[in-house]
């Protein structure tokens, strides 16, 4: 997903990959920016993006199309963190949200994607909140 994503952007052609357990970075030159792919699971990821949101121009949270509906929370968590991100909020950086493996026959499309995931951070913030209120009262 999101290293494939990663190769094809940096080197142009598809490469073979397996789960990351660190960053991979490049600086491309045309326009000049530094891409990153931080590893998705969640106990390495926020460190990896702590280390490079300061700087962040743009994120890309990559979705598997083709397992969505088995992991809708988790890819929903992953995009809420990404919103709430300080950094993220102060450079109002853009957030693609990329829905990989399309060409895969049980993939879901786009807009169901999106209505989903709409739905859980809906649930995400409103649970929020409600801790918040719960604190306070």
């Amino acid at each position: 997903g999101k290293t494939a994503l990663y190769a094809q952007l940096v080197a142009g052609k598809e490469v073979q990959t397996q789960a990351s357990i660190t960053e991979n970075s490049s600086q491309l030159t045309n326009p000049p920016f530094k891409i990153v792919d931080v590893p998705g699971n969640a106990r390495l990821r926020g460190g990896f993006f702590a280390k490079y949101s300061k700087n962040v121009r743009g994120v890309v949270v990559a979705v598997d199309s083709a397992d969505f509906v088995d992991h809708v929370r988790e890819c929903s968590e992953v995009l809420y963190e990404v919103l709430l991100n300080s950094d993220v909020q102060k450079s109002k950086c853009p957030v693609l949200l990329f829905c990989n493996k399309q060409d895969e026959e049980m993939s879901r499309g786009p807009d169901p994607i999106r209505s989903a995931m709409e739905r859980e951070l809906t649930t995400l913030n409103n649970t929020a909140v409600n801790a918040l209120s719960d604190d306070s009262g």
